[in-house]
């Protein structure tokens, strides 16, 4: 009788405890958002958990009957689910987002899970563990598409290093963006720049935008054993205009001060600029820039008095 009870106060620990637990692990743990691998691979990891939680706690819910037997199985789903939109609402209350994708990759980890449950036994019969194992692959797969493919477009950025922005190279697209009133294309490079017959980033700046720019983000982060940073900018326009690069390393506190800032006058045609790596190293006031940490090259300008058109290509170290 003693062990009786102490197993169903086990039993109890689990039920209540696993649920408080999984949600405990999905508000606390945070990998650096800053690497979109690293990002996609903790949304991913919402499926890991929730498969974990159903092929642990489901037994010891519907015990001493089979786990997907009626009713307990539709129940566990429908607690998962509440479970998940609770987490999202307390994410949405300490400055993390609220995600339906999150909820999705929840579900198709209980999805998952129900499948190992199905698939796993074998008094279970052949074409329901077959096609249980199917599906739950199915599942594995979808949930996990997004940090397989960061991972692959992070390898294919690191093989071009030390070309930092390639444009001809289709992987370029999912790292540099435009933002604050610019808009951003891939293009052929224009007839005037004859010395280039490549694709190039065209950056087009809306009149009077607060900071219309482009980022590039996140880049190839070790940049030590190189002396500068080259780049080029060709401007179709009659006259001068200005841009501002920033670089920011993986610590920056968003201050103006804690980063590389460089005024950049662009003339007419072609430009090309080199900046020593020493000036960026000490660009920040207070400290030096972690020079194996880099993050962010931002091109952008400020209120532009009239809507501008700038070209940029071959963004390396030397």
């Amino acid at each position: 009788m003693k062990n009786s009870s102490l197993a169903g106060g086990a039993r109890l620990l689990i039920l209540f405890g696993a649920p408080a637990l999984v949600g405990a692990l999905l508000l606390a743990v945070q990998l650096p958002a800053a690497d979109p691998f690293m990002l996609t691979l903790q949304n991913s990891g919402h499926a890991a958990v929730f498969a974990l939680l159903t092929v642990s706690v489901l037994p010891l819910l519907s015990a001493p009957r089979p786990p997907l037997s009626a009713p307990r199985a539709p129940l566990f789903v429908v607690l998962c689910l509440l479970l998940g939109l609770a987490v999202e609402f307390v994410q949405s209350h300490i400055g993390r987002q609220a995600s339906c994708k999150d909820l999705w990759l929840n579900m198709a980890g209980v999805g998952i899970g129900l499948c190992v449950l199905a698939a796993v036994p074998r008094r279970h019969d052949p074409r329901l563990r077959a096609a249980a194992t199917i599906a739950g692959l199915a599942l594995l797969a979808a949930s996990f598409t997004q940090p397989a493919l960061w991972w692959q477009r992070q390898l294919e950025r690191d093989r071009l290093f030390p070309t930092i922005a390639a444009f001809e190279s289709p992987v370029i697209r999912h790292f540099a963006r435009a933002g604050g009133g610019g808009e951003l294309a891939l293009v052929p490079a224009p007839a005037a720049w004859q010395q280039n017959r490549s694709r190039v980033a065209r950056l087009t700046l809306a009149r009077h935008s607060s900071w219309p720019g482009m980022s590039i983000r996140p880049v190839y982060p070790d940049w030590r054993g190189y002396r500068a940073l080259y780049f080029e900018i060709f401007s179709p326009a009659a006259a001068p205009l200005n841009l501002s690069l920033r670089i920011h390393d993986s610590r920056h506190n968003n201050e103006y001060d804690d980063r590389f800032n460089r005024q950049l006058q662009v003339s007419p045609g072609i430009n090309r600029y080199t900046i020593d790596l020493q000036q960026i190293r000490t660009g920040p006031q207070h400290r030096s820039m972690d020079m194996d940490s880099i993050q962010t090259l931002i091109w952008f300008a400020h209120r532009p008095p009239e809507a501008q058109t700038v070209f940029l290509d071959n963004i390396k170290l030397l």
